[in-house]
């Protein structure tokens, strides 16, 4: 009998083990990926010193996951431990309590994709890990003004601006209302010319380029300078590039192919979009012509 009871509380210990361990981990991994973002921006902003604000940067995702575990594990140890339930004597119960708080945890505690990219990009900002900062959420195509505020900051202290703001999803689709394209001027000769072709002001930027050298010239400038050459009259710039040149004849060439299965009526058709996407939507190009539909 003493045997039997023994090994029931062997049984239960580990039930109990097993179950604080999962909501541990699960507590840890939930947190750090998806809370301590939200969590450290409320900590800088609680921040009383810059000195303060400096010591929260320092601070890392893992750090606020791990604080987590430990004080919600060791309320989890406390209640198994004082409250004589007995749930708590089946391992099927258990877990199947264990299951019940995580669900309840994810409901009530849900967070926001876009508040997640968003202040994750711009604490990377913040400790200059701009290479970083530019990988965050660049397949995402739901991007806020704040999002690509940070993708432009990113790319800017790279020094590649106008050479990747286009290739992500991030460049193809903007919001309505962007910090760059509200009246706001941008402050710096990068930030400008991508305002330029942000607004599709090809005359301006050509003007800009005209007193740049050729060599500085980045990926999207280039393929602007292209497509201007091709659209105006009277170009204030002529600018040649080979490579560019035979790409944007590609370009146009498949366009014109897609236009004769299915004729242009107005805006350029959802399937005219995709099939260009496919094959040219890291182009300043697709931008042009397909960005915002």
């Amino acid at each position: 009998m003493n045997l039997r009871k023994k090994h029931s509380n062997l049984f239960l210990r580990r039930a109990r083990f097993i179950g604080i361990v999962l909501f541990g981990a699960f507590v840890y991994f939930y947190t750090s990926r998806l809370q301590a973002e939200q969590i450290l921006h409320i900590l800088r902003e609680q921040a009383q010193t810059p000195e303060q604000s400096q010591q929260i940067l320092q601070l890392q995702p893992w750090h606020i996951g791990l604080a987590a575990m430990t004080l919600l594990v060791g309320i989890a140890v406390i209640v198994v431990r004082v409250m004589p339930v007995r749930i708590f004597h089946s391992l099927p119960r258990s877990l199947v309590l264990i299951f019940c708080t995580i669900f309840l945890f994810c409901v009530l505690t849900s967070p926001d994709e876009q508040s997640v990219i968003q202040q994750r990009m711009e604490r990377l900002n913040l400790i200059g890990l701009y290479d970083e900062a530019a990988k965050t959420g660049e397949r995402y195509e739901n991007p806020t003004a704040e999002i690509l505020k940070q993708r432009i900051i990113a790319l800017e202290n790279q020094g590649c601006l106008g050479e990747k703001f286009f290739i992500s999803p991030l460049g193809r689709t903007l919001p309505d209302s962007t910090f760059f394209l509200s009246g706001q001027e941008p402050d710096s000769a990068a930030r400008i010319r991508l305002f330029c072709m942000l607004r599709r002001d090809l005359p301006r930027l050509a003007e800009l380029c005209a007193t740049l050298p050729s060599d500085s010239l980045q990926r999207a400038e280039e393929e602007a300078l292209v497509l201007y050459n091709h659209k105006s009259a009277n170009p204030l710039l002529i600018y040649q590039n080979t490579a560019v040149e035979t790409n944007y004849n590609d370009f146009t060439a498949l366009q014109k192919t897609l236009r004769k299965e299915s004729p242009l009526k107005g805006k350029p058709s959802k399937a005219e979009a995709n099939a260009m996407r496919e094959a040219y939507g890291d182009t300043y190009w697709y931008y042009y012509f397909y960005g915002n539909l």
